[in-house]
Formats: C-alpha cells, sequence, structure tokens
C-alpha cells in the first residue's frame, strides 16, 4: 500500500502507526521496510524476520530486501522497523548485525535508511540509540503509536487493523459471489456518500478540535 497524497507525518510514532495500516494488521516477528521519495512514504514490505543461521551471514537478506525496494523506481530511501520482543532491548541485540548488512546494502543501492526502529508489544525505540539520557530502558510505550495523530486520521478514513492472518487459515464463513455482489455494492453505496468527507483533512482537523474540547471538558455526571 502507498499512502495517500496529504497524509502528515510528524514523527516516527506516525510512521509505526502508518505500518499495520498499511498491511491490515499489526505485524510480529517482522521486519517491515518502507520506501521513500524525498519527503513522502512510499512503497511497504514485510519479510519474516530471518532465523540463527542467516543472522550469522545476512547479506543475502539484505540483498532479498533490496531487490524488492528497488521496485519503487522513484525511491531515493527507505525506513525499517523490526516487530520483534526477541533480543533488542539490550544493544548490540540479535539484530544489530541483520541492520548494519540492510544499511550497507541498501546504501550502496541509493535507499539510504534514514531511520530504523525496534518494536515490541509493549514499547518501542529507535533502533540507533542507547544513550539512557534520551532513550532510557525498556523504550517509549506502543501506546504512543496507537495515539498518533496521523493513526487517528487514517481510522477517520476508514481504516482498520485486523489480526494477523494465520499460516494455512480458511475463511470461517465462506461468502457465495451473489453475497459479495451485494456487500460491495452496499460499500459503494456508503462511499459516495462517505468519502468525499472522509477524505477532507480539514474535516478531521475539525473534528479532534471537538473531542480535544470534549476530553478536556467531560460533561458534568447526573
Amino acid at each position: 500500500m502507498t499512502p495517500p497524497e496529504h497524509l502528515t507525518v510528524r514523527g516516527p510514532e506516525d510512521i509505526l502507526g502508518f505500518i499495520p495500516h498499511s498491511l491490515g494488521y499489526w505485524p510480529a516477528d517482522s521486519l517491515v521496510a518502507m520506501t521513500m521519495q524525498g519527503k513522502r512514504l512510499g512503497a511497504t514490505l514485510r519479510l519474516d524476520l530471518p532465523g540463527p543461521e542467516t543472522l550469522a551471514d545476512p547479506k543475502d537478506y539484505a540483498r532479498t530486501v533490496r531487490d524488492y525496494l528497488l521496485a519503487d523506481q522513484r525511491a531515493d530511501a527507505a525506513l525499517l522497523a523490526f516487530f520483534t520482543n526477541d533480543g533488542w532491548m539490550d544493544p548490540p541485540g540479535t539484530y544489530s548485525g541483520l541492520l548494519g548488512a540492510l544499511e550497507n546494502v541498501l546504501d550502496s543501492a541509493g535507499l539510504t535508511v534514514r531511520d530504523a526502529w525496534y518494536v515490541g508489544d509493549a514499547y518501542w525505540r529507535d533502533a540507533h540509540c542507547a544513550g539512557q539520557d534520551c532513550c532510557p530502558s525498556p523504550g517509549r510505550p506502543v501506546q504512543a503509536i496507537l495515539d498518533s495523530m496521523l493513526n487517528a486520521e487514517m481510522v477517520y478514513r476508514g481504516s482498520s487493523v485486523g489480526p494477523a492472518p494465520a499460516v494455512g487459515a480458511r475463511p470461517r464463513f465462506p461468502v457465495s459471489d451473489a453475497e459479495r455482489d451485494v456487500i460491495l455494492a452496499s460499500e459503494a453505496a456508503w462511499a459516495a456518500q462517505l468519502d468525499r468527507r472522509r477524505g477532507s483533512r480539514e474535516q478531521f482537523c475539525r473534528l479532534m478540535v471537538h473531542w480535544e474540547a470534549l476530553l478536556a471538558n467531560p460533561p458534568a455526571e447526573p
């Protein structure tokens, strides 16, 4: 998924908050790589994190990531996010060698890695920051990602984040072609009424102002 033209990224929480919307689910044990086109976010790629044998010599894995990202012909940089709870709390960490290999291979291909992060279930941190003064252990709470403005805007636009797909899973309730046609027609009818407002930055900002005022001054209990 490539993000809409007019999404505004204010910080890493916004970028990390966009990733689950781009994939449709919150990734786990995954490397997520995103291309950059100047200041714009580009394509999103998710791969399983490699095992110990690959981590011992991650150059081929890094080249695979590079080859996928080069499909975005306008890309000039990349962002990396390691979604894992394994071995990143105490630098250098399990994936520091993989991060170094990715940076070297992508930089050689003209895709400089501008930022990289580790994201666990409860905390996240900058992959390059080891100082306790600026990046105290265990990291920043993941709730900051969930509360990011871009995540709120994606929800406002109708995006949702579902559960991660299970390996080999099948739909519990198969949908017939006739039922699918009815569903799609209904979605199209609602979209015709709502999409113009849903895509309006002005409308979103006004909504946020009202929510902030309401939360700051909750109505008195009866």
